[in-house]
């Protein structure tokens, strides 16, 4: 029988998971029943209940129909399931290093077809499937099993840990990638659907003993050749509907976990449940997956509809400049009446909104289910500061920052009581300890930020701080996916790789530097094996360190030695088993200076005009640019107003780095901005066309 109290608690589960709108399959057995280590009796006593059909008969009759009479019509139940990967126990498929694995197909069709007989008599409603492990066991396609051997005879490294994780995720037992394929390949049968109708009244005898539609499961030792991503449903050649029961929620060759629903809803599938009980990321990947699916296709996924329901009210931006518009969508169940804002619209469709003023959107739906949904548009007004940051807050002594501000359109912009642009940036060298910078936007309202910049010892600067970083992947989906948040100053954010050994994150230090020092703060994954490097131009990479043995925690680097603008940290293996976590990585260093032993400027590799030093400036200040060639130049500096108030350079130059000066006091001219521009015409070598660049600076009274 079921067992004491089995059919009541099961009821239980039911109700529970129909409160929380969730419907079940219902699982009979697994190739667990032959699993090896759950030891005699038990395996004698399921070996008996495949075999030999009398005790088959006694478990349909004695726990089977129970508990199908007690339970049936209830509204949380999809459908009966009569295994979970039965072919892991066959002769033909099955998993020695897992099962004792020897039960012939036929007797699992058998059974098949006596269960879901005794399930169909007791409950005509009921639907009934089977959850197959791999296509090789769920479609007549000729000489698929084979061609899946040949594709996965030479998996690269990343294909191989694919494999071998999710192997041991699922069945809980560690192979390597090579014994998994052979144990999954060594099929003593060619490849057919095994539950087709005729199979299984033919094993069985029960003209009522089949199935409804086909479940089937795919893990990355499939490959992409009995992948349901790669390959639509018709390429099957199947007679039932198809719903891909079991599958990560991880990128596979080449389809991004994002769109894994998508796929298999666009391609043809009936369903899919992916596998990702036991993992919190895989879950929420899952659940935001479905929400996407359903809020493109609510017509095709409601199973129930009912008139007046809202499945889908959002706005393409809630936060607007004045002038700028959104796209505001919706989606309705057929039947409803649809009002926005008062005006009959359709129950599905899409409007463009301008508005002036912070504006509420509301929804409004008639039907058997009344309902409200509202939007809250808020607009902006002139005066407001977007952001206001600094490229670093803190510099060494002579060493340059950058201010960089946003402000809403039509604002009146001061930075510390100097007119500016409404969004700019303005390169800084403070020569105080701690310098106080103000922005203050003046329009419809009045706003104001303030920026300290403080000068430390040199060796004391965070190279690191707030610069751009890159990454080989990211974890998306739960927040943790820039790997900017690495650099961002905050210990409560971090960055999360895909949960793969071969990563990499690497920071652009914005100039060079002698590197010195390096400190990780590791989230709760980090790498037992990384390297770190560094380079003038992403091409070439010094060796700077190599751990073979990452504690994890606080990690600091000492004593380095190395230059480059560019931080890369290969992280070779993991620790732990999720993708690698880094909350902050602080660099420290010296700005890296060449010196030429000739005193001659080298040449370099393009043009260049550098952002005048200092900036703000008063009495003068130099204006840099490189000559990748010889090359015709002209330097001269324009008031506001566009009018030449001086010129610099007038003259044939060699190729070279040069510096030229400009002094206010050899000029009469009031604070202000300015602009600057070369213009410089090749004269030999291999560059073709002018080079033209203007670059605006501020001069300070």
């Amino acid at each position: 029988g079921p067992g004491q109290d089995a059919i009541s608690d099961l009821r239980k589960i039911l109700d529970i998971a129909w409160q929380n709108n969730l419907g079940m399959i219902l699982s009979l057995w697994s190739f667990d029943m032959l699993r090896s280590s759950i030891g005699e009796p038990y395996l004698s006593r399921n070996k008996l209940l495949l075999r030999d059909t009398l005790y088959t008969k006694a478990y349909i009759n004695n726990s089977l129909i129970p508990m199908v009479r007690e339970l049936k019509g209830h509204p949380a139940i999809i459908a009966w399931e009569v295994f979970n990967e039965p072919e892991g126990m066959s002769v033909e498929f099955g998993w020695s290093s897992i099962t004792t694995a020897d039960i012939p197909m036929v007797d699992i069709q058998r059974t098949v077809n006596l269960i879901a007989g005794a399930i169909h008599r007791e409950d005509p409603n009921a639907k009934v499937t089977n959850g197959a492990w791999s296509f090789i066991s769920q479609t007549d396609v000729t000489n698929l099993a084979k061609v899946s051997i040949t594709l996965l005879e030479t998996p690269t490294q990343e294909e191989k840990r694919k494999i071998e994780e999710q192997f041991e995720r699922k069945y809980k037992v560690k192979l390597s990638a090579e014994n998994i394929l052979t144990e999954f390949m060594k099929s003593s049968a060619a490849n057919m659907n095994y539950y087709r109708d005729d199979r299984l009244i033919q094993s069985g005898g029960d003209p009522k003993g089949v199935l409804d539609f086909y479940t089937m499961h795919y893990y990355s030792w499939a490959g992409t050749l009995l992948s349901p991503f790669h390959y639509p449903y018709s390429n099957w050649q199947l007679d039932k509907p198809l719903a891909v029961a079991e599958f990560y929620m991880y990128d596979t060759f080449g389809v991004k976990y994002e769109d894994l629903y998508k796929v298999l809803f666009n391609t043809g599938y009936a369903g899919a449940l992916d596998w990702g009980w036991d993992d919190t990321q895989l879950s929420t990947r899952a659940k935001q997956a479905m929400k996407d699916l359903f809020h493109t296709n609510p017509y095709d996924l409601v199973v129930n509809p009912k008139s007046g329901v809202i499945y889908l009210f959002r706005a393409g931006s809630t936060i607007l400049e004045k002038g700028d518009s959104t796209l505001i969508e919706w989606k309705a169940a057929l039947g409803s009446q649809v009002t926005l804002n008062n005006a009959a619209v359709p129950v599905n469709s899409s409007q463009f909104v301008k508005p002036n003023q912070t504006t509420f959107y509301q929804l409004i739906t008639k039907g058997e289910v009344p309902s409200t949904a509202t939007i809250l548009v808020e607009v902006l007004p002139s005066g407001k500061i977007i952001s206001f940051k600094a490229s670093s807050k803190q510099i060494g002594a002579g060493e340059s920052t950058t201010l960089i501000w946003e402000t809403t359109r039509g604002s009146v912009v001061t930075l510390n009581n100097m007119l500016v642009d409404e969004d700019d940036s303005m390169q800084i060298t403070p020569v105080e300890n701690l310098t106080k910078y103000t922005l203050i936007a003046k329009g419809e309202i009045t706003d104001s930020a303030i920026i300290y910049i403080s000068i430390v010892p040199v060796n004391q600067v965070n190279r690191a701080l707030f610069r751009n970083a890159t990454a080989s992947s990211s974890e998306r989906g739960l927040g943790h996916d820039k790997p900017e948040y690495t650099v961002d100053g905050d210990l409560n954010t971090y960055w999360s790789s895909e949960p793969s050994d071969l990563q990499w994150i690497e920071i652009d230090l914005g100039a060079s530097y002698t590197i010195e020092k390096i400190i990780f703060y590791w989230g709760s994954a980090f790498a037992e094996k990384f390297r770190v490097g560094v380079s003038h131009d992403k091409i070439n990479y010094q060796l700077l360190k190599q751990t073979l043995s990452g504690s994890g925690g606080i990690e600091t680097l000492e004593n380095l030695q190395g230059t480059g603008r560019y931080v890369k940290i290969l992280l070779d293996k993991r620790a732990t088993q999720a993708g690698y976590s880094i909350k902050e990585i602080e660099i420290y260093g010296k700005p890296f200076i060449t010196y030429i032993s000739d005193d001659k400027p080298r040449a370099p590799t393009s043009f260049f005009l550098s952002q005048n030093f200092p900036n703000p400036f008063n009495p003068e200040t130099v204006i840099s640019y490189h000559l990748p060639v010889n090359s015709f130049v002209t330097l001269k500096v324009y008031d506001i107003l566009g009018r030449e108030v001086a010129t610099l350079v007038n003259e044939y130059q060699q190729a070279g780095i040069y510096n030229s000066q400009f002094a206010i006091r050899n000029y009469q001219l009031s604070s202000g901005v300015y602009f600057y521009r070369l213009h410089a015409i090749p004269q030999s070598g291999k560059q073709t066309g002018d080079y033209v660049q203007t670059k605006k600076m501020i001069f300070l009274k």
